[in-house]
């Protein structure tokens, strides 16, 4: 609700002010609702769903209601950059939720990026979603799970410290 409230109150007049017309405000979903992540896709969107039919029972944010523009990428990457793109021009979005999975993510930044549109992903992980190979933060790129550099340190140091393994091996 929070994030969602930053981004509704940074969008007035902004680029995509056309999402936000009238009593509603424009949210893109890109998710794989099928293919190999449909999993990971599936669950979130029936998890924002209905944290965005709560928000929208209790008033909306910022006294607006949410509209979701909701498209399944298959679970690929190529399919993933062009939702992306549909959600961005297309759609006219303040937002985009998703993708699930850190190349998906990384396939729909692009887009996201050139039309200056703030996209959150609730599941990628990989280090370089966030920032390119010289380490600058990138521009409107957002993700709420951990890096897998940072899981991977917590991990040995819980089987370390807590189950007391001694030793390690890398597969």
């Amino acid at each position: 609700f929070l994030a969602l409230s930053l981004i509704a109150g940074c969008s007035s007049g902004g680029v995509n002010s056309k999402a936000e017309s009238g009593n509603t405000i424009k949210v893109g979903l890109n998710f794989g609702l099928s293919g190999a992540a449909a999993t990971y896709g599936q669950g979130s969107v029936e998890g924002i769903e209905l944290a965005f039919e709560e928000i929208n029972k209790n008033g909306g944010v910022l006294g607006k209601q949410i509209e979701l523009a909701k498209y399944d990428n298959k679970s690929e990457d190529t399919e993933s950059a062009n939702v992306s793109t549909k959600l961005a021009t297309r759609d006219k979005v303040v937002a985009i939720l998703g993708s699930d999975t850190s190349g998906s993510t990384k396939a729909a930044i692009p887009a996201a990026m050139q039309n200056k549109i703030p996209i959150i992903s609730p599941s990628a992980t990989s280090d370089d979603v966030t920032v390119d190979s010289h380490g600058k933060v990138k521009d409107y790129v957002f993700k709420t799970c951990f890096n897998d550099s940072f899981q991977g340190i917590m991990m040995a140091e819980f089987a370390y410290t807590d189950l007391g393994y001694k030793k390690a091996a890398i597969l």
